[in-house]
């Protein structure tokens, strides 16, 4: 030591220093962070190191802040040393945010370092939404189409795209041609509408179209049709759609006093269908008739409801359930006793006429019984005298007077100045007996006055026998005889070639042969043999002829509600309003022509029957009938040969001329088949087996179903000429009245109130006709014919209207359907067309519809439109909400690609 020094000892306490990465004060951002996640998706670090020269003791931490709870300390626990060179301590924090947005805190720790005993750090973190689930739907389909959702429009295929939660779905389903979109099954509604909330699935379901078809039911209106599946109820509702290939039973139901008949049309006679087309079925019901047989005993008549004279016995139809009176009136002399038989417990409508009154629900055979109690006496005088009767009255001439059984009569018989009185005839004598002749057979030109015949009284055919003031027993046969005055015929007389004079009245009688009567003679309830001819007089009641022959009624006179069967009347007859006719009445007119070989007129009586038959009955030449008639027609000739001709061997001929308003087209029959004429009469074939020795009568059957295609394509009207041809070239036919009927082709339809319901058959009766014109450049025409898109084609029609719609005003309309890739499209004036009636556009206008229509429609090609073509023309009627149209004959035609 060179000098004294002061020392000074200096120790300084040992101390903890505080360091951190970040560094005290600095912002610790978590970032955005999912709320209310339970697990932590991130944590942030702040590394704390001791640089001083003691133990770092970190005693405290606090987290404060509004939103404090939002954050933890994660590790370590506290309280926590660092030792002096210790390693650094981590100390790791989370952000846990339960709402979004921007949450603050501050963290705050306490420590042993004098200088850093406080030490803070800013904590933020940005708190998100929960991410919404997604959630798949799965779409499938049945049959064919495609499916789309929306919004976005993509097409599903069989797998929809996942989406969020709660997102809402519309779905859309698109049915392939020929298929139709029915439901949608699986988790979305009717409307394909879905909102998910988990994994879900839809279906949509596709069926094949079955297009509807037509069914109409006509009825003969005595009774009602319904259908099993339901929708025809006829009466009321005769017309129903049923889907493509569906069967359909009819029952049929007869009201009260009918009886169900047949079925007719589409359907068989057990009234099924199959709905493979528009299909027409009729049903037909017939009254129920109950006969009724009246008879009598004795001498009297039987009245009818007061108005129909039964004669002595009669048979009458009567439908079922009428009630009939019968009143009896006994002849002079007679008297009304009892009713026997089905009537015989009937109470008397009537003491007084002892009328009774029946109803007729089954057969009634009933007896009135007369009592004789006077008998007549008639006196004739033949020059100029007088008889006296019972010294009471005086008679000239003739007289007839009533006496009881076993009455005493007193003739006395006194001339005249310069006559004489020769005597009794006829089996009159003083003791009055009457004298009865019984099989006779008189000699020509014999004259009988007075007295009875029984038996058969013939007489010759040349010179026949006159009979007056004659009685002719029951049962009893006349045959070449003239019965004149004063004649009475009992019941179940028969005639053969008898000839009647005088205006008597005759009934119940059975006649044969060549009968002639005088005008006034009146005929009642008569029975007709085969082939007989009745010329002139009058026919009452009652009149039936042979069935394979019946009688040939000529000038004759049909009284007021006479019934006709099995008969041929001559255009010379007479018919009053009320007769009514059945099977096999026939009409005939003589109106033949005939040629000789070198085509010279010639007379002939030859008679030619037109027989024109359809579903509703029988109709008149010329006819023109509506589509659903010309279906069931039945057409045949019966020819009544000339006299002259009768076993002379012959052929038939039978020509065809048919006007389809388009074209004229002659047809020809041999045995077999129609074939096309040349018009030749030469080169006319035998239309049947030719006759070696012809009959009195044969008849020609014209059916349709032996028409040739062309025939039966497009009827149009048909005119048939019939004939038949001798071996030396007469021919005989009927050209002055051919046979001829025009057959329409149309259907109508009613507009209704409500278009979408449909339509109905409106007017069953409708006789127009369409025609189509239909061709290419080279003129070729056909039903269906097939073009491809550059051919120039024509197509036009020709319309005979119905006479009811002549002279109404009417619009002309067209209707196209086409078919292309099985989508079938409506087009009407150029346009889409919605299948709305009332919304068709008129082409044209009638102010009042022509009897004809020439409609020209289209000429050019169809390029960029192949396809197959329908078209529907027709007349919509102003007046009425009717449309009338060729719905059973469109025009058809395919335009193929080229």
């Amino acid at each position: 030591m060179t000098q004294g020094m002061a020392c000074e000892a200096i120790f300084e306490p040992l101390t903890p220093k505080y360091t951190s990465k970040p560094s005290p004060n600095s912002t610790l951002d978590f970032g955005l962070i999912e709320i209310k996640k339970p697990i932590i998706k991130r944590a942030l670090n702040i590394i704390v190191e001791n640089r001083g020269q003691a133990d770092l003791i970190i005693s405290a931490f606090s987290i404060q802040g509004e939103q404090a709870d939002e954050f933890r300390l994660v590790s370590p626990d506290f309280p926590f040393t660092l030792a002096k060179g210790a390693k650094a301590q981590t100390i790791k924090l989370a952000c846990q945010p339960i709402e979004t947005g921007l949450r603050e805190a501050v963290l705050n720790l306490k420590t042993n370092d004098v200088l850093n005993q406080s030490v803070s750090y800013d904590l933020n973190c940005t708190g998100t939404a929960q991410p919404v689930p997604n959630y798949s739907l799965i779409v499938t389909q049945q049959g064919d189409g495609t499916v789309f959702n929306r919004p976005e429009g993509v097409a599903c295929g069989s797998d929809c795209t996942s989406y969020p939660a709660n997102t809402v779905i519309q779905l859309e389903a698109i049915a392939d041609t020929d298929w139709q979109f029915t439901r949608w099954a699986g988790d979305c509604n009717q409307q394909g509408e879905i909102t998910l909330m988990a994994d879900q699935s839809c279906t949509a379901i596709f069926n094949p179209v079955l297009l509807d078809e037509l069914l109409t039911v006509s009825t003969t209106s005595d009774g009602i049709v319904i259908s099993i599946p339901a929708g025809i109820d006829c009466g009321a509702d005769c017309t129903e759609a049923f889907s493509n290939g569906t069967p359909v039973s009819l029952k049929a139901t007869p009201h009260q006093g009918y009886q169900f008949e047949a079925w007719q049309g589409d359907c068989d006679q057990q009234g099924q269908v199959i709905m493979t087309e528009p299909k027409t079925c009729r049903a037909t019901f017939n009254a129920i008739y109950h006969g009724l047989t009246v008879t009598t005993t004795g001498q009297g008549r039987i009245k009818l409801n007061e108005e129909m004279d039964c004669g002595k016995d009669c048979t009458h139809p009567f439908p079922s359930g009428t009630v009939v009176r019968l009143r009896p009136e006994p002849d002079i002399g007679w008297q009304f006793a009892k009713w026997q038989g089905d009537c015989e417990t009937m109470p008397l409508h009537s003491e007084v006429s002892k009328a009774i009154e029946i109803t007729l629900n089954h057969q009634h055979n009933c007896t009135a019984v007369f009592e004789q109690v006077g008998y007549p006496l008639t006196i004739n005088t033949l020059g100029k005298g007088r008889v006296n009767l019972n010294n009471r009255f005086d008679c000239r001439e003739t007289c007839t007077e009533i006496f009881s059984k076993g009455s005493a009569v007193s003739l006395t018989a006194t001339p005249d100045e310069g006559w004489t009185f020769e005597g009794w005839q006829y089996g009159c004598t003083d003791s009055l007996i009457i004298h009865t002749l019984q099989d006779v057979q008189f000699a020509a030109d014999t004259t009988l006055s007075g007295g009875r015949l029984t038996g058969t009284i013939i007489g010759t055919a040349k010179s026949p026998a006159l009979l007056e003031n004659v009685v002719v027993s029951s049962g009893s046969h006349l045959e070449n005889l003239i019965i004149g005055e004063q004649v009475i015929l009992e019941n179940e007389v028969t005639l053969k070639n008898i000839h009647i004079s005088t205006g008597q009245h005759f009934s119940n009688l059975v006649i044969s042969g060549d009968i002639t009567l005088a005008d006034d003679v009146v005929l009642e309830n008569v029975q007709l043999g085969a082939n007989t001819r009745l010329q002139g007089g009058q026919l009452q009641g009652l009149i039936t002829g042979d069935p394979e022959n019946p009688a040939i009624l000529d000038n004759v006179t049909l009284l007021p509600d006479s019934h006709l069967e099995n008969v041929v009347i001559l255009q010379n007859s007479t018919l009053a309003d009320t007769v009514t006719t059945g099977s096999s009445v026939l009409f005939c007119t003589p109106a033949s022509l005939g040629n000789d070989a070198q085509g010279q007129s010639v007379d002939t009586q030859a008679c030619f029957i037109n027989q024109l038959k359809t579903v509703s009955g029988p109709k008149r030449n010329r006819a023109r009938l509506p589509y659903r008639e010309a279906k069931t027609l039945s057409l045949s000739v019966t020819i009544l040969i000339d006299p002259k001709h009768v076993n002379q061997s012959a052929e038939l001929l039978l020509v065809a001329f048919q006007d389809n308003l388009m074209e004229k087209n002659q047809y020809t029959r041999d045995q077999d088949n129609w074939i096309s004429w040349d018009g030749r009469i030469s080169s006319l074939p035998t239309a049947a087996k030719p006759y070696e020795h012809l009959p009195a009568r044969v008849e020609i059957s014209i059916d349709n179903g032996h028409l040739t295609q062309a025939l039966n394509n497009e009827l149009g009207e048909l005119t048939f000429y019939v004939g038949y041809r001798l071996n030396d070239g007469t021919m005989i036919h009927n050209g002055s009245q051919p046979l001829n009927i025009s057959l329409g082709n149309a259907t109508s339809l009613e507009i209704l109130e409500d278009t979408r319901k449909g339509v109905i058959q409106a007017d069953p009766d409708i006789t127009s006709f369409f025609a189509t014109g239909l061709s290419n450049h080279n003129g070729k025409a056909t039903r269906h014919i097939k073009f491809i898109e550059s051919e120039t084609i024509t197509l036009k029609t020709r319309i005979r209207i119905d006479a009811r719609h002549i002279g109404q005003p009417a619009d002309i309309v067209i209707a196209v359907r086409r078919l292309y890739q099985k989508q079938i499209e409506l087009y009407s004036g150029g346009q889409l067309w919605d299948n709305r009636l009332d919304q068709l556009p008129a082409v044209t206008h009638y102010q009042a519809l022509p009897e004809k229509v020439d409609l020209s429609i289209y000429r050019g090609n169809l390029i960029d439109l192949p396809g197959e073509y329908w078209l529907y023309i027709g007349y919509r009627l102003d007046n009425e909400p009717l449309i009338v149209f060729n719905g059973h004959n469109p025009i058809h035609f395919s335009i193929s690609e080229q």
